[in-house]
Order: C-alpha cells, then structure tokens, then sequence
C-alpha cells in the first residue's frame, strides 16, 4: 500500500502523521476530489467534517473512494462509525484513537484493526 490520501481540514492533524510515513493531503472536499481522479490511491483517510461548506464531506469521499474501489478509514472526534460504514468505510476510527495507533501500524493493520 503505496498511495495514501489524508483528508482532514484541520492541517495540523495531518501534520502529526505526514512525519511517520509519505501520504498526500487534502484540506478539503473539493481538493479531495481532485486529487482522487488526478492520482491511483490505495488509501483514503478522510475526517467526516470538512468545514463549514462540507460538514459531511467525508461521506461523499467514501463514496467516491467506494466507486472506484479504493478502500477509505473515517475518522472523526464524534462517532459516525454507522454512517460511515453504511457509505462504504472500511472502517470508522476516532481520531485519538488514530493518533496513538498511527506509527505503530501500516496502513493494512490499522484497515483491519480490531477495536
């Protein structure tokens, strides 16, 4: 798993992970987009609330993701887990939870990571 995409439009949440290993960022729906049909991605991490013109963002990158089947996690400091699996997440984390796991794991561990 070579391509990652982190979606969040909080910068400084991905800065804390871009240090562990190489992936894209977008800060938005509307990068997001761009950069999925611009680039193969094996892996979508996307935060469910992209500000205030996307607060569900997230779930129409799933979607998207889901349609050109590349597998996404959702993220968010509030359970959106049902939403975000019924979208086609393959899984749904908190973010404080992704925060401790991030550099223990590769990206196909923490996919498969039970809770």
């Amino acid at each position: 798993m070579n391509n990652i995409l982190f979606v969040d439009d909080k910068r400084e949440v991905y800065d804390k992970f871009r240090f562990f290993r190489k992936i894209d960022y977008a800060k938005d729906l509307e990068e997001a987009r761009f950069m999925i049909y611009s680039k193969r991605y094996d892996l979508i991490i996307t935060d469910y609330h992209l500000g205030e013109k996307a607060p569900k963002g997230g779930i129409e990158i799933i979607k998207i993701a889901r349609s050109l089947g590349i597998e996404t996690i959702l993220m968010s400091t509030q359970n959106h887990e049902e939403e975000g699996l019924e979208a086609g997440a393959k899984r749904f984390i908190f973010k404080k939870e992704l925060l401790e796991k991030w550099t223990m794991l590769n990206p196909i561990q923490l996919i498969n990571l039970k809770d």
